[in-house]
């Protein structure tokens, strides 16, 4: 059979201290975790496993490797619209671009869009240049004419009567100068204000077959009531 020896796993003050020139063997269960030790025969008690040496200095840092960016990642979702800056000074040129939509077009006789808002109190937008981007993928069956006025006064700020074929499929691009001889008497309509609105004198007829957008682009200034 296989022989072994088997320690005792106690206390060192529970090993009697055996005879002369003797040591008993035992396992020291006041460590952790118990270890072998001995106990000689003047009652001294002795551990037979090393205490862990010093650590040992520190080895040199390893060589450097470039890490490659990883790929761009999707953009984010886009913010909200920032705060309406302020009102441009007097004698400076302010350039806008509005997109119209299929339904806006449709309905830019009864509902005129707002090409600049109104500036306040004593501030007149005076138009300087107006230009029409429109895309027509399926005609309607008329194609109004178009006007710019202030507020709702039917004087056309227009120079010339301006039109975009939008019963003609395609892309079209049209530019106006102001009108040069705009009469006014402020006791009937007071033009300080009033929004620059985009209009139709009628609504494209069928617009349930017509399919058209539109980018509006227009230069003016803000002239302040002396």
């Amino acid at each position: 059979m296989p022989g072994g020896l088997t320690l005792l796993q106690s206390a060192p003050a529970d090993i009697p201290s055996p005879g002369a020139n003797k040591n008993t063997l035992f396992i020291d269960n006041t460590v952790s975790p118990p270890a072998p030790a001995y106990k000689d025969s003047l009652g001294v008690t002795r551990p037979l496993v090393g205490s862990a040496g010093a650590t040992g200095a520190a080895g040199p840092i390893g060589p450097m490797f470039p890490l490659d960016d990883g790929p761009q990642g999707e953009d984010g979702i886009p913010g909200p619209p920032g705060p309406t800056g302020a009102s441009a000074p007097a004698s400076t040129v302010v350039f806008a671009k509005i997109q119209l939509t299929e339904l806006q077009l449709e309905s830019l006789n009864s509902t005129p869009i707002a090409l600049v808002a109104a500036q306040g109190a004593g501030k007149t937008v005076l138009l300087m240049f107006l230009a029409v981007e429109c895309v027509v993928t399926t005609g309607y069956s008329s194609t109004p004419n178009w006007s710019v006025v202030w507020g709702t006064n039917a004087t056309n700020l227009l120079s010339t009567t301006f039109q975009v074929p939008l019963n003609l499929t395609g892309t079209y691009l049209r530019t106006t100068t102001p009108n040069s001889a705009i009469a006014l008497t402020y006791a009937t309509f007071d033009p300080t204000n009033k929004a620059v609105n985009i209009k139709m004198d009628a609504n494209p007829s069928n617009p349930g077959t017509g399919v058209a957008t539109a980018t509006v682009h227009v230069a003016y200034m803000i002239s302040t009531t002396p």
